[in-house]
């Protein structure tokens, strides 16, 4: 995708530029608030027009190129991540999600349904439904089961010299 593509997408010549640095990263590659300030244009501090962008930018990247990037404070830049670090952080998100659901389903059990109008009524118990599905996906006890059947079907399709053997002594 070129910078006008972009450009015309919507994004900032900042984020454009970002991205289009961005997108061409492989593994292990890191870059530092100074080298992605010299590629946009702008200071990348925290709260600074250059961070903005390049944040933009990391998402827009995961989106469209599947390159996953995350500030590493120990390098103090920005990493690109391998698959075993990508799965890592699917599972901080997880745990994020779980506990802002959480948080959502204590405040929306405070509230006095028979004191909301209609509209508002069915969008509480809508909001609680929703709540409660995002938890039960999360549950310990739903990834317990997935794995114990994922762990199942690996067996069933793995060959092994006693199947082997027993699909033989068949005939």
């Amino acid at each position: 995708m070129t910078e006008l593509e972009v450009l015309q997408r919507g994004c900032s010549a900042g984020t454009t530029r970002a991205y289009n640095r961005l997108k061409e990263g492989v593994v292990g590659d890191m870059i530092t608030r100074e080298e992605m300030a010299a590629v946009i244009g702008f200071p990348c501090e925290t709260g600074k027009r250059g961070y903005a962008n390049v944040c933009t930018a990391i998402a827009k990247v995961l989106r469209e190129c599947g390159i996953v990037w995350q500030w590493d404070r120990s390098q103090r830049a920005w990493r690109c991540l391998d698959p075993t670090e990508r799965l890592s952080l699917a599972r901080t998100f997880n745990s994020q999600a779980k506990r802002r659901l959480r948080r959502s389903t204590n405040v929306a059990e405070t509230i006095d349904a028979s004191k909301l109008d209609e509209s508002k009524r069915s969008e509480h118990q809508l909001l609680v439904l929703q709540n409660s599905l995002g938890m039960c996906s999360l549950s310990r006890h739903l990834t317990k089961r997935l794995e114990d059947k994922q762990r199942a079907r690996q067996q069933l399709a793995a060959p092994t010299l006693d199947k082997l053997a027993e699909s033989l002594t068949a005939f």
